[in-house]
């Protein structure tokens, strides 16, 4: 029924942004504490 496709467009909305606003707070989060394990992982990651 329509009232079911709505419900699951809605839940994968919700789930985007919610993985979307987690990710902005993961990368909020590195970059204000700079030198931090993620940062510095990433460094070594990418340093020839």
């Amino acid at each position: 029924s329509p009232q079911t496709s709505q419900a699951g467009v809605a839940v994968m909305a919700v789930a985007v942004s919610v993985g979307l606003l987690l990710l902005v707070v993961a990368v909020f989060y590195c970059v204000r504490h700079k030198g931090g394990p993620c940062c510095r992982q990433r460094r070594e990651k990418g340093a020839p």
